[in-house]
C-alpha cells in the first residue's frame, strides 16, 4: 500500500507536521482572546460583563440584518455571503454567526448573572417559566372540581360553546370555588371575534368586604382592551369610549361612583394608603387565590382591581403573567409597590405584541436547542465509531443559537429582571437559601424548585409528588 511506502510515510509526516502547526496556532489565538478578555473584564462585576455581551449582540444583529437582506433579496453567491458572515464575525466579536432561512444566527454567550450568585441561560428560564404555568393549569384541573364534579374549566367555557355574533355581549360566569390557572384556562379560549367585541367574565361571590356580596367583573373587549367594572355599571362602562385598557371600579354601596378609570399609578397609590405593603399585598393575594379580601382594609375595591388586572388582564397579553403576578406580589411585600409595578414585565405601556414576539422567539430558539442537541449527539456517535479505528477525531458540529429580534429582546430583558428581582427579595427574606458548597447548576435548580413551590402555594394547590 503507498502508506507503507517511503513516499506514503513522509506525505504523511508532512500532513501531521502542518496540522499540529495549525493545531498550535489555533490554541494561541483562543488563549490570546481568552486573556484579552479577562484583561477587559478585570474589575468588572459579573451583571456588568453579562450586559456587554447582550450589548454587543444586540449591536451586531442590528447593523447586520439590513445588509444580510439586502443580500438575500440581490442573490448573492453563498461564498460571499459565507466571506461576508466571517468579517463580520471578526468585527462584533460573535462567537458563530450564519444565516438560516433568511433569520440571522449569532451568538456571544446566551447566560446572565442572577442576583450575583448564578448564571442561567435566560430563555431556558423564561421558557420554565411557561412550563410552570402550564403545569399549573394541568394540576388545578386534576386537583380542583366542581360541586357536581365538574371540571373547573369546562365550567366557565365548554369545549363545545359556540362564540357569541357580532353585536352580542359574551358572558361567562367563573365560579365561586374555580382556581385562577383554570379561570384563565378557560379565558384562553375565548375566540377573537372582530374589533369592538366584548367579553364579561362574571366572578360569583364578590368579597367579604364590598358590603352587597355583589360579584366582580372583568369586562374583556379586544379594541379597547380589557377592563374591570362591577356588575352594575357594566353596560354603561361598555358605552364609555373614554375608557382604554384602565380599570373602572370606584364602588359605594355596590354601586358605581365614578367611571374615569384607573391606570397602575392610580391604583398603586390607593395601595400605599392602606398600610405596610406586606400586609396589603397579602390581601391582594387572598383575592387571587379564593376571591375574597380580608376585613379591615378601607378599599378593598382597588385590591381586588390590582389583583384583576396583574392576573387576568395580563394574561391576556402574556403567557408568562400567571407567574410573575406571584413574584411582583413578593417583591411589593419587601420593596414597596412602587419598586415591584416598576418592575413587572407587563404594563399598560408595554404592547402585546412585544409579549407574543417574546413567544415566538422562544419557541424557535427552543426547536434550536433541540436540533443542536441532536447534531451533537449524532456528532458524538459517528466520532466514536470513527476514532475507534484508530483515526483522527471528526470536526465537532457549530452548534448555532437564535437572536431575538429587538422588540423580543425589550420584552425578554424586562422578564428577566423582574425575576432577578424576585430572587434578590427571596435570598434577603432567607426564603431561598443554597448550601454552602453547591454547584451552578444545584442553584439553578433551587431556584426553580423555589419558584414551582412558591407558584404552587400562592394558586391553593399541591405540587405532585416527582
Amino acid at each position: 500500500a503507498l502508506g507503507n511506502t517511503r513516499v506514503g510515510q513522509a506525505v504523511k509526516r508532512g500532513y501531521e507536521t502542518v496540522r499540529n502547526t495549525m493545531n498550535k496556532g489555533k490554541a494561541r489565538v483562543e488563549q490570546w482572546q481568552k486573556d484579552r478578555e479577562a484583561k477587559q473584564n478585570a474589575g468588572k462585576t459579573p451583571e456588568e460583563i453579562a450586559k456587554e455581551k447582550q450589548d454587543k449582540l444586540d449591536k451586531a444583529v442590528a447593523a447586520i440584518q439590513p445588509a444580510v437582506i439586502g443580500m438575500l433579496q440581490k442573490g448573492a453567491p453563498s461564498l460571499l455571503l459565507n466571506a461576508r458572515l466571517a468579517f463580520w464575525r471578526a468585527r462584533y466579536g460573535l462567537s458563530s454567526l450564519s444565516v438560516e432561512n433568511k433569520q440571522i444566527i449569532a451568538k456571544v454567550n446566551p447566560e446572565k448573572m442572577v442576583a450575583g450568585v448564578v448564571p442561567m441561560n435566560v430563555q431556558e428560564l423564561l421558557i420554565y417559566v411557561r412550563e410552570l404555568k402550564t403545569e399549573l393549569q394541568k394540576q388545578a384541573r386534576i386537583q380542583k372540581k366542581d360541586p357536581t364534579g365538574k371540571d373547573y374549566v369546562e365550567a366557565i367555557h365548554p369545549s363545545d360553546r359556540s362564540a357569541a355574533n357580532p353585536g352580542e355581549v359574551d358572558e361567562f360566569n367563573v365560579p365561586a370555588g374555580a382556581p385562577m390557572p383554570s379561570v384563565l384556562e378557560a379565558l384562553s379560549r375565548i375566540p377573537y371575534r372582530y374589533m369592538g367585541a366584548a367579553e364579561v367574565i362574571h366572578f360569583q361571590g364578590g368579597t367579604r368586604a364590598d358590603g352587597s356580596h355583589s360579584p366582580d367583573a372583568d369586562v374583556r373587549r379586544h379594541q379597547p382592551r380589557p377592563l374591570y367594572a362591577p356588575p352594575e355599571p357594566i353596560t354603561a362602562a361598555q358605552k364609555d369610549r373614554r375608557v382604554r385598557n384602565k380599570l373602572v371600579t370606584e364602588m359605594n354601596d355596590g354601586r358605581m361612583n365614578r367611571t374615569a378609570g384607573l391606570d397602575y399609578p392610580s391604583l398603586v397609590k390607593r395601595l400605599n394608603a392602606m398600610g405596610h405593603p406586606a400586609e396589603v399585598a397579602g390581601a391582594v393575594q387572598s383575592w387571587i387565590k379564593n376571591r375574597t379580601v380580608p376585613e379591615g382594609f378601607e378599599d378593598p375595591a382597588a385590591i381586588a382591581a390590582f389583583a384583576t388586572l396583574i392576573t387576568v388582564q395580563e394574561a391576556h397579553r402574556s403567557s408568562s403573567a400567571m407567574i410573575t403576578a406571584v413574584t411582583t406580589l413578593d417583591v411589593a411585600s419587601r420593596k414597596g409597590w412602587d419598586e415591584a409595578v416598576k418592575t413587572f414585565p407587563m404594563s399598560p405601556q408595554n404592547s402585546q405584541g412585544a409579549a407574543n414576539s417574546l413567544d415566538n422567539h422562544l419557541t424557535r430558539w427552543q426547536k434550536r436547542q433541540q436540533q443542536n442537541t441532536t447534531r451533537q449527539q449524532e456528532w458524538e456517535t459517528r466520532n466514536a465509531a470513527w476514532t475507534a479505528k484508530g483515526r483522527s477525531p471528526l470536526k465537532s458540529p457549530q452548534l448555532t443559537e437564535l437572536a431575538a429580534g429587538s422588540v423580543a429582546n425589550d420584552q425578554m430583558n424586562r422578564e428577566f429582571e423582574s425575576l432577578e428581582l424576585w430572587v434578590r427579595v427571596e435570598i434577603e427574606a432567607k426564603r431561598l437559601v443554597f448550601a454552602d458548597n453547591a454547584s451552578d447548576e444545584k442553584k439553578r435548580e433551587d431556584i426553580k424548585h423555589h419558584l414551582r413551590q412558591r407558584a404552587y402555594s400562592a394558586y391553593g394547590l399541591t405540587p405532585p409528588q416527582s
